[in-house]
């Protein structure tokens, strides 16, 4: 586990010490700061940290959220992985972390891992949140080999009966199976990311 942790740092230190990206964090910075004083600049800013939602739907109907209590009155859609590339060719420079998830179920996107590969090839921290219920042992296998730095996992309950008071529709075994299968593909192909963060409400 501290292993994990220390590269997972190593790999926030070295995204971030690129010359572009500590001008743009450091303007970034001092934009902020004389706004706050009312002053306002002009200048070309790109963000450091952006977040992408790969599918505003999700496969279970977890209460207090509007994606899977289906009140929200979006149209079901994904993201559109041509329109990830443009996003990402025209913001890399300046940016330093891709966050994939908001409120819907990111593996939902077919093109999930090939976005984070793009992503990881741009020289960017990357990191997704899943309730882990789509994850079959082929998909833990190119989750790993995409390079996701980091993978936050619902399971919230360690009966079947705690874990379907909030994660309605799931099963607390494909979860567990899941976690399983990661960290059996991390070993087998000698991988430190995805770091797991396994989140209980």
């Amino acid at each position: 586990m501290f292993y994990n942790l220390l590269r997972y740092s190593y790999r926030v230190f070295r995204v971030s010490i690129l010359p572009r990206r500590i001008l743009n964090n450091l303007k970034l910075s001092v934009s902020y700061g004389l706004s706050a004083c009312g002053v306002l600049t002009r200048w070309k800013l790109s963000p450091a940290f952006i977040s992408v939602e790969p599918a505003n739907v999700c496969n279970l109907h977890c209460p207090e959220c509007p994606v899977g209590m289906r009140t929200s009155p979006a149209v079901k859609s994904t993201l559109d992985f041509s329109l990830f590339k443009k996003l990402m060719d025209e913001l890399s420079p300046g940016l330093m972390h891709v966050i994939f998830y908001f409120q819907g179920e990111p593996l939902l996107n077919p093109d999930f891992t090939g976005m984070v590969s793009y992503a990881r090839s741009k020289n960017l921290l990357t990191s997704s949140s899943t309730n882990a219920q789509l994850i079959t042992d082929e998909l833990a296998r190119r989750i790993v080999e995409s390079g996701l730095d980091r993978l936050i996992i619902s399971i919230d309950g360690a009966t079947q009966d705690v874990y379907e008071k909030y994660r309605l529709g799931g099963s607390l075994f494909k979860t567990l199976n899941a976690v399983t299968s990661l960290v059996k593909w991390k070993e087998k192909l000698r991988s430190a990311s995805p770091l797991l963060e396994i989140q209980f409400l």
